[in-house]
């Protein structure tokens, strides 16, 4: 939170599933009941590392690598086999 707090954090990712293929550009998403921000774009990628060779990792995580906020991305949601 505080790197969102802190407008560091400029791209926030999402897996589509039930909860979040209903949001759409323009709409808010409130982040710890505190912090607003505006959906201005929504990119589609078949997995995180297609993610990765065309969004900027240091806006996901920053001051991150590629390889670190894949590592990250990879813990809260492995890889589907």
């Amino acid at each position: 939170m505080p790197f969102l707090e802190r407008k560091e954090k400029k791209l926030e990712v999402r897996i589509a599933n039930r909860f979040t293929l209903p949001v759409k550009v323009g709409h808010t998403i409130v982040f710890g009941g505190t912090v607003t921000r505006t959906v201005k774009a929504i990119r589609r990628y078949r997995d995180f590392e297609a993610m990765l060779s065309h969004e900027n990792a240091d806006e996901i995580w920053s001051g991150a690598s590629a390889d670190q906020v894949l590592k990250l991305l990879e813990g809260i949601s492995p890889p589907k086999t």
